[in-house]
């Protein structure tokens, strides 16, 4: 078990979800730069920072939300967990 508690994991795997999505934005861009476009290394350099901070700035903009949603699920997932059943429709 971790020793975080339930929003910080949500937050650490939010977060790494965005680093594999700039890992992939990089790996991609740079084989297109390789194989498919003429851009200098130093130009390439400055185009994968302005992307990364794109994506970051992205996931700022969205991880409270995500956060706060995610919270809400697990909330009324174990709400609904906990709560004894009626068994068949109450007539």
């Amino acid at each position: 078990m971790s020793n975080q508690n339930p929003s910080e994991q949500i937050n650490k795997a939010s977060w790494t979800i965005m680093e594999s999505i700039k890992d992939s934005v990089q790996t991609t861009v740079s084989a297109a730069a390789r194989n498919n476009f003429k851009i200098e290394p130093q130009e390439l350099v400055k185009l994968l920072s302005i992307l990364n901070a794109s994506v970051e700035e992205g996931y700022h903009r969205s991880a409270r939300t995500f956060s706060r949603v995610v919270e809400g699920v697990i909330h009324t997932a174990l709400e609904e967990a906990t709560m004894p059943t009626l068994g068949k429709k109450i007539k």
